[in-house]
């Protein structure tokens, strides 16, 4: 009964062929617009890249927050936030 619901498979990565991200295929599409040897190479480089995302069992969202985090470092800081700038520019 379960198996039939539209939202159980949400959460599986879409892959192309074997195990690479399906996300890949816009750096195709790109190369597909403009052939270029540069554009191949970045496209190239790009499957490469979320291959290897994959083999290491990371999603390139929590690829972005691990190097954010290690920018930054552990802790969060209370900052000056946007409303408080705005205020402080009124005359």
């Amino acid at each position: 009964m379960l198996s039939g619901l539209p939202w159980r498979d949400t959460s599986i990565m879409p892959k192309i062929a074997g195990n690479v991200d399906a996300r890949v295929s816009a750096f195709f599409l790109i190369w597909g617009l403009h052939m270029s040897f540069p554009t191949f190479y970045v496209a190239v480089g790009g499957t490469v890249f979320f291959t290897i995302l994959i083999y290491l069992g990371q999603s390139p969202v929590s690829l972005w927050r691990w190097v954010a985090q290690r920018i930054t470092g552990s802790r969060m800081h209370a900052g000056i936030t946007d409303s408080q700038i705005v205020r402080s520019m009124r005359y």
